[in-house]
């Protein structure tokens, strides 16, 4: 879990709510919020072998879904990070790579049609 609020009240917050988390706590005092955002992910590789390496760097940040697809719940900063890593390994004349961020209210509404258990990605953190 990651924390999201910290200070000495008890709060209960979704991490993809924490957008509009107020900035100043029950003291008043200024904080910090980190915002995570689910991102659902594909790719269309041409070749095996670099197909191999995109999967390999989205199975270090996220959960399969299909043979190409990855839901991956991300900070700003790992969203970067994943895409440096991508780019390492793809041809831009070949390759594509798509990235969907996922606001709380879509997630909410989430559909999973046949097999395919939807990941528990509904964190609640209290602090």
């Amino acid at each position: 879990m990651r924390p999201v609020w910290s200070g000495p009240h008890e709060h209960a917050i979704r991490i993809r709510d924490a957008v509009n988390f107020p900035r100043s706590g029950p003291s008043g005092l200024a904080r910090r919020v980190s915002l995570w955002m689910l991102h659902l992910i594909s790719y269309d590789i041409a070749s095996d072998k670099r197909r191999a390496k995109v999967a390999k760097v989205l199975e270090a940040f996220g959960d399969r879904l299909q043979q190409s697809v990855f839901e991956c719940d991300l900070s700003a900063a790992q969203l970067a990070r994943l895409r440096e890593r991508l780019a390492r390994h793809l041809l831009n004349t070949e390759d594509s790579v798509r990235i969907y961020p996922l606001c709380g209210g879509c997630v909410g509404r989430l559909q999973v049609m046949g097999t395919g258990a939807r990941p528990a990605h509904d964190s609640v953190v209290c602090v």
